[in-house]
């Protein structure tokens, strides 16, 4: 639970742009216009020192304004990556933000060079992902009256 307004909080994860301040590997985010349905978003991220700015294009599947919105590699994309993000108010400050993440475990040996059991990937993002949302919390309940961008 965040002490957020819901639709502020919502607008703000839903934007890719504020990534990079709550997700620690995005170093920038370049978005075709304002988020809807069929945006296009490439994101800059620090993966590893073998690659330090993996360019990412991802596209806008879904979108429910206030709610949820997905974000998801293209089909020629190498490396499948999907991001849903819901948002749902609990009161006029308290909401709850659910970050989900799928992507094509190859990414890591792309990255690193060597293979890495799944466990270990399953590990490292669990806890990168509660990093993330704590982050995130910190963010919005910083933010006089919600959040702004």
């Amino acid at each position: 639970m965040i002490g957020s307004d819901c639709r502020s909080a919502f607008e703000f994860i839903a934007d890719l742009r504020n990534d990079w301040r709550w997700r620690t590997e995005v170093r920038t985010t370049v978005l075709d216009g304002e988020v809807r349905l069929g945006a296009v978003a490439v994101e800059a991220s620090y993966l590893s020192k073998k690659m330090p700015a993996y360019l990412r294009k991802l596209v806008c599947s879904s979108y429910t304004p206030g709610q949820t919105v997905a974000y998801q590699t293209e089909p020629a994309n190498l490396h499948y990556l999907k991001t849903t993000r819901w948002a749902v108010s609990h009161g006029p400050n308290l909401s709850q933000l659910t970050y989900r993440l799928e992507f094509d475990p190859s990414i890591v040996r792309f990255s690193l060079g060597y293979p890495v059991p799944r466990l270990i990937i399953h590990y490292v993002t669990r806890r990168a992902m509660k990093a993330y949302l704590r982050n995130l919390k910190r963010i919005l309940e910083q933010q006089p009256g919600g959040c702004s961008h």
